[in-house]
């Protein structure tokens, strides 16, 4: 009887694994260059000014790094800038919120991106997404103040909760509805223009209150003294409320 070759026998079991394994380190070496490749057709595409190609190889690269934060944070700000474009399609504008929606997801730290990103929910009309980011910011720290209490407050408007968006703009311009009167102290945000124009809008329109309506636009102006956005808003909105007045004059 033959002896059993044992010299072979471990050749044949261990020369198959250690191929496996030499497979394995180089295919992961193989996508590590393509995915470093990528990356710089990216960053080449992005100086030379091709943000639809540096797009393209972002995507792609992505796939393969999705760890990479500041990748994606490149990513989403081109998406979102070609978005911005006075020649920019409904397309992209989807397409920015998509991406930015995936960044987001993947790095939630990512501050700059999740607050420009509730401008894109707030524009596409989908309101409880937006409000969801400024909660997740307010959770983390970094949603609080005048500017981003206003986008709260348009939220709300767009829910159907006037009350809540009326004591929130009131807070911000420390207004008092029932002496209808201002404290500067109490304000959050006295200089804030957009809080002024979007309450006194809210009485006109939502509330029919032209009375609180004039009295708040007339403290824009009171407010901001130096301020020429201040004045020309006080005359777009009695602009308006002519136009309502003749409108729906007997």
């Amino acid at each position: 009887m033959k002896r059993m070759n044992f010299k072979l026998l471990i050749w044949l079991l261990v020369t198959p694994a250690v191929l496996a394994v030499g497979i394995h380190f180089l295919h992961a070496y193989q996508i590590d260059r393509n995915a470093e490749s990528l990356k710089m057709q990216a960053v080449e595409a992005t100086n030379a000014g091709d943000a639809e190609d540096a797009i393209r190889q972002y995507s792609q690269y992505l796939k393969h790094r999705p760890d990479d934060a500041q990748a994606y944070s490149e990513f989403a700000r081109l998406a979102a800038d070609a978005a911005e474009r006075p020649d920019a399609t409904i397309s992209k504008l989807r397409r920015a919120f998509v991406v930015m929606e995936e960044a987001t997801r993947q790095h939630g730290d990512l501050v700059d991106l999740r607050i420009r990103m509730i401008d894109y929910c707030m524009k596409l009309g989908r309101i409880p997404d937006a409000m969801d980011h400024i909660d997740r910011l307010r959770a983390d720290g970094h949603g609080e103040g005048p500017e981003m209490d206003v986008k709260y407050a348009k939220c709300l408007l767009g829910t159907g909760r006037e009350e809540k968006a009326v004591k929130l703009l009131s807070r911000v311009i420390g207004y008092d509805p029932a002496k209808q009167s201002f404290s500067s102290q109490a304000a959050l945000g006295g200089k804030e223009i957009d809080a002024y124009v979007l309450l006194a809008e809210v009485y006109r329109k939502q509330l029919e209150d032209s009375k609180d309506a004039e009295v708040v636009i007339h403290q824009l102006v009171e407010a901001n003294p130096d301020v020429a956005k201040a004045y020309a808003e006080r005359g777009r909105f009695f602009q308006r409320q002519k136009k309502f007045e003749l409108a729906n004059a007997d």
